[in-house]
C-alpha cells in the first residue's frame, strides 16, 4: 500500500520514492497511547448514543408519533391567561443581524405579555446601539450591558441578565413566570 507521501512523490516524477508512513504511525510515534485515547473516545460515543437508539426503536416498534393537537386544544391554548415571561438572549458582534432578528421575533410572536433582556457587551458598541434603537421602539426590548469586557461565556452573560431581570422585577414590582 503506498503512502500519501508516495503518491504525492511519484507525482512530481520520483518513480523510486518509496516513504512507507501512515497517520497511524505518525500518531504512535508521538505517543503509544494515542490509539488507545481514540478507541475509548469512540466507545464513549458509542456508549452515549445508546440511549437515543434505545428511545428511536421504542418510538418505531410501538408507533408513537408527536402528538397532534387538534383545533380546539389549540384554541384552548391561545384563550389561556398569558403568564409573564422573560426571554434571555446572549449577544456578542450581532450588530449586523440584531435588530432584524428582534423585530422579526417582536412581529411573529403569538404572545404579548413578556420582555426580551438581550445581553451585550460595552467592547461590543454596534451591537449595543442595535439593541438600544429597538428597545427605543418597543418597551418590552431590554439591553442587559455586561459588567466585563467582551466576549465571555454565555452562562456567564446569561448569569448576568438573570441579575439584571431581578433588578428589572424589583423596581417594577412585577414577577416573571
Amino acid at each position: 500500500m503506498l503512502g500519501y507521501w508516495s503518491i504525492l512523490m511519484k507525482g512530481f516524477g520520483l518513480k523510486d520514492f518509496h516513504l512507507d508512513i501512515s497517520f497511524v504511525d505518525i500518531f504512535t510515534s508521538i505517543s503509544p497511547y494515542v490509539p488507545h485515547t481514540f478507541v475509548a473516545l469512540g466507545m464513549i460515543f458509542v456508549v452515549a448514543g445508546l440511549d437515543d437508539l434505545l428511545i428511536d426503536l421504542l418510538a418505531f416498534f410501538y408507533k408513537k408519533k408527536p402528538k397532534q393537537i387538534n383545533k380546539s386544544e389549540f384554541a384552548e391554548m391561545l384563550a389561556a391567561k398569558e403568564k409573564q415571561i422573560a426571554i434571555m438572549i446572549p449577544a456578542w458582534d450581532e450588530s449586523q443581524i440584531i435588530e432584524h432578528m428582534l423585530t422579526e421575533n417582536i412581529k411573529r410572536l403569538n404572545y404579548k405579555n413578556y420582555h426580551i433582556f438581550v445581553g451585550v457587551y460595552p467592547n461590543d458598541i454596534e451591537t449595543v446601539n442595535a439593541v438600544e434603537k429597538i428597545a427605543e421602539i418597543h418597551n418590552n426590548v431590554h439591553a442587559v450591558v455586561n459588567i466585563s469586557m467582551g466576549p465571555s461565556s454565555k452562562g456567564q452573560m446569561l448569569n448576568q441578565a438573570i441579575r439584571e431581570i431581578r433588578k428589572y422585577e424589583q423596581k417594577n414590582q412585577t414577577r416573571f413566570d
